[in-house]
């Protein structure tokens, strides 16, 4: 399709559990063609039924001249997030294919699979920041979906930053979610 971008479903092994785990999407379609802005304004729309297939770098094909323009950041965790969008957001035409073509295998010492630091917290909520002053700072109306996934992964990181005994990063977070609920009042 010449895309910029081409997207595969994919399906899961999860290793210590010794079991595979295959997505099944619910539209019949094949393949779909989107503009990297449709892409974006459907990121964390569920009725779509798109899945983590479009936020993570692995299962993609990538046109080299577009990676050349990216950069992923060293020192971050979460590193994915900080970046996939931006190529969306650089591309013409993405095609996603709603077929499983990519085996995502899940490692037990994986840092999906670790407790919680402090810093996978910061970078977790920072990447969902950066995103959305990126987004607002370019014009690009900021969608229910998005505001909806940042203000559940406040809601989120609270919950794990008391549990772990993050005290600063739970009133951090706190404070951001009090301002976006009483703005909500006006």
């Amino acid at each position: 399709y010449n895309a910029d971008v081409a997207v595969a479903s994919y399906y899961r092994y999860a290793e210590e559990e010794k079991t595979y785990y295959y997505i099944v999407l619910e539209q019949g379609y094949e393949v779909k063609l989107f503009t990297g802005l449709e892409v974006y304004q459907n990121y964390y729309n569920p009725v779509n039924g798109y899945n983590i297939a479009f936020v993570v770098a692995w299962g993609k094909l990538f046109r080299r001249e577009l990676l050349k323009k990216l950069h992923f950041p060293n020192g971050k965790l979460h590193e994915d997030s900080y970046t996939i969008y931006k190529a969306y957001l650089l591309s013409d035409k993405i095609v996603y294919v709603n077929k499983n073509l990519y085996m995502y295998r899940q490692r037990a010492n994986s840092i999906m699979s670790s407790k919680w630091s402090r810093e996978r917290l910061r970078d977790f909520i920072d990447q969902h920041e950066e995103r959305l002053s990126i987004l607002a700072v370019m014009g690009i109306q900021i969608t229910e979906g998005n505001k909806a996934d940042y203000i559940a992964s406040l809601r989120n990181c609270m919950r794990i930053a008391l549990t772990n005994g993050y005290i600063d990063e739970y009133e951090q977070l706190k404070q951001k979610l009090y301002l976006i609920e009483e703005r909500k009042k006006f």
